[in-house]
């Protein structure tokens, strides 16, 4: 059957609260008077089948107090959710928030289905994510969010139209992007990354980070760009902060509009991928910092494109041979390429090999006939 049940006023629930329906039918727990559910015990929500549960008044899941999701449970209109205890979401059940909620994650939340935050309009009328606490299991997947990561751990998928500030914990990832779709993700302020921060597109399309209130990305972990055969865009200014990584794993990178981005760790480059310095973007590679680029074959090796951008060398390249290729001695990979001059030059060329500036708007690494006695590294 089709029922909801009314809560009126505080409902404090020291023992078992149970929502439950079957056969395609719901079962809907509404508000009045002011209302809230404070859970001090065990609350579930076991939908069988096709049906729904549907959860509409204020929550607050209390210290050492459980919530328990096996079926489908969905919150909406605007109805707030404060996690202090566990939040289960069980194999092949699912949790959605899609009426503008604020949801709290001050304790656990245990993803062992899907738990997704989403909602048709754009932030902040999309609902707010706060992350206080831990997530373990699989991604929360986010739509349209204001993502506020202020501390603990966990994963999340930025699927797109999200608002993300605050920090990325060390062991936890946060991946934006949609796979086979053209979707934008928004940072907001300072972002500084311990983790890992993925950006993430395929098929030929793109995956945007973009910037408002102030944007920074500061980089102290690892930064992935995993484009495929498409383009993602990095419209933040960026540090690398010194022993952080940037790998560019496939696919173009593009920084563009005016954005900047300083390396004082390490950016590397795949044998198939691009980084690309476009709209007034500049790329500034620091006395700490270090460009790797792969080398897989005479025509397949890591570039960095410069189209109305501009890129100030300094620091290391690290050409490094993988696939077991070694070039012969002659061999110019013209690793950095410009529509107009580039000024400046690379403190180190390492691994056996030296740069080659004479062009005025390419810089090309070959084999160094001197350093051929010792084979340069390959991986």
């Amino acid at each position: 059957a089709e029922y909801s049940n009314t809560i009126s006023g505080t409902v404090t629930n020291h023992g078992t609260l149970a929502l439950f329906s079957t056969g395609g039918s719901y079962s809907g727990l509404e508000g009045t008077s002011s209302p809230q559910i404070l859970n001090d015990g065990l609350f579930t929500s076991s939908a069988a089948g096709t049906s729904t549960d549907y959860l509409r008044v204020p929550f607050t899941n209390a210290a050492g107090a459980t919530v328990k999701v096996s079926g489908e449970l969905v919150q909406d209109q605007n109805t707030p959710m404060t996690n202090e205890g566990t939040f289960q979401v069980e194999s092949g059940a699912s949790y959605l928030s899609d009426g503008g909620e604020t949801f709290v994650n001050d304790a656990s939340l245990v993803d062992e289905g899907t738990m997704t935050f989403s909602r048709n309009a754009t932030p902040p009328a999309g609902g707010t994510f706060i992350q206080k606490g831990s997530e373990s299991g699989g991604a929360l997947q986010m739509v349209n969010m204001t993502v506020k990561d202020e501390s603990g751990d966990g994963t999340f998928d930025l699927l797109h139209g999200n608002v993300f500030s605050g920090s990325i914990a060390a062991g936890q990832t946060v991946t934006a992007g949609t796979a086979g779709a053209e979707y934008s993700n928004t940072i907001s302020g300072t972002v500084t990354n311990h983790g890992t921060l993925a950006l993430f597109s395929t098929g030929g399309s793109y995956s945007r980070l973009e910037g408002t209130s102030s944007p920074q990305l500061v980089n102290d972990g690892l930064f992935t760009s995993s484009a495929g055969t498409g383009t993602d865009y990095l419209r933040v200014p960026f540090t690398n902060a010194p022993g952080a990584t940037v790998k560019v794993l496939s696919g173009e990178l593009v920084q563009d509009s005016g954005t900047t981005t300083t390396n004082e760790g390490t950016v590397e480059i795949a044998a198939s991928a691009t980084v690309g310095l476009e709209g007034g973007s500049v790329f500034t590679n620091e006395a700490n910092g270090t460009v790797r680029t792969d080398i897989a074959s005479s025509t397949t090796f890591g570039t960095i494109k410069v189209n109305g951008g501009t890129f100030n060398p300094g620091g290391t390249i690290f050409p490094n041979l993988v696939e077991g290729y070694v070039p012969s001695v002659s061999t110019l990979f013209d690793v950095i390429t410009s529509g107009a001059s580039i000024g400046g030059t690379f403190e180190t060329v390492a691994n056996g090999f030296e740069g080659i500036y004479s062009i005025p708007d390419t810089i090309a690494v070959k084999l160094n006939a001197a350093l051929c006695t010792a084979a340069p590294a390959i991986t």
